[in-house]
């Protein structure tokens, strides 16, 4: 191609008048090096000008735009950028010289978040529940988590209070777990999928608590006697065989009627096995 030895060219809106040209026959066609396969938030490239004669003097001038609209631009052969935001960029070298007049080269690139999911650790105050206990549950994000609810959670062997934020940590959520009745249960977790996301989008991963036991089981005693009639001088052999250990029986949770019985004592071999002698009254 052919140029005119005089007039004005504009880069970017900076008007460049030249004159005395030599006429030219091989058009500017710069590139770009450093521009790497994937772009990372956060991550500063460092872009560098390749030009086909580096003997020459060139006007180098960048711009970065997003959706149409500058980000930012810069001059000289290198030129620094720190994307801060994710989203598909174009990067815009524009070069002349007045040897071989302007020429531009585009790339567009698409930026990258680093996708970190969220973690959660799943607490409880109490992992032995009796009768008549709960534990407090403590589930503690490695970020604030969006719409955490009880919704996410999966518990076994009881209920859980409403899940609540902590005022002074987002990070951190409190419930009670209500064990339930007449249960007797030696697995028991607290669990959470990968439904609930943090504040990015980011989906998170799923936890599950230490395993607790639930004893509300009440137990069972049978009372036996090796004889149902009873006659002048006789005794009769009773028996009470609970349906667990159980922890302080003594005569004084026993009522008798008609007659006396010695004092309870637990079977040498088997400790949910009592043992006591009933002598009836008299006449």
């Amino acid at each position: 191609m052919t140029g005119p030895n005089s007039g004005s060219y504009e880069i970017d809106g900076a008007v460049v008048t030249y004159s005395n040209l030599a006429t030219f026959s091989d058009a500017l066609t710069p590139s770009i090096d450093g521009i790497p396969p994937e772009w990372m938030l956060d991550t500063q490239h460092t872009l560098t000008a390749m030009l086909p004669d580096s003997d020459r003097t060139y006007t180098l001038a960048w711009r970065v735009s997003k959706d149409s609209t500058e980000v930012e631009t810069g001059t000289g052969e290198t030129f620094d950028f720190t994307p801060t935001e994710a989203g598909q960029f174009e990067i815009r070298l524009s070069a002349s010289s007045e040897e071989l007049g302007i020429g531009t080269v585009v790339h567009t690139v698409d930026v990258m978040r680093e996708i970190t999911p969220p973690t959660l650790t799943i607490t409880l105050d109490d992992l032995a529940l009796l009768v008549g206990e709960t534990a407090t549950v403590t589930f503690t994000f490695s970020e604030a988590p969006v719409d955490f609810t009880n919704e996410d959670l999966t518990t076994d062997g009881g209920t859980l209070s409403e899940v609540v934020a902590n005022p002074s940590d987002p990070a951190v959520y409190t419930a009670i777990f209500t064990p339930t009745a007449d249960l007797e249960s030696a697995t028991n977790t607290i669990s959470i999928g990968e439904d609930y996301t943090d504040v990015d989008g980011d989906p998170g991963t799923s936890a599950t608590s230490e395993n607790f036991t639930i004893e509300t089981l009440a137990p069972s005693v049978t009372i036996a006697l090796d004889k149902a009639v009873l006659i002048v001088g006789e005794t009769a052999v009773v028996t009470f065989t609970f349906s667990e250990v159980p922890t302080g029986f003594a005569n004084a949770d026993i009522t008798v009627a008609g007659g006396t019985l010695s004092a309870v004592t637990v079977d040498a071999t088997d400790a949910k096995i009592y043992m006591a002698t009933f002598t009836p009254t008299a006449d």
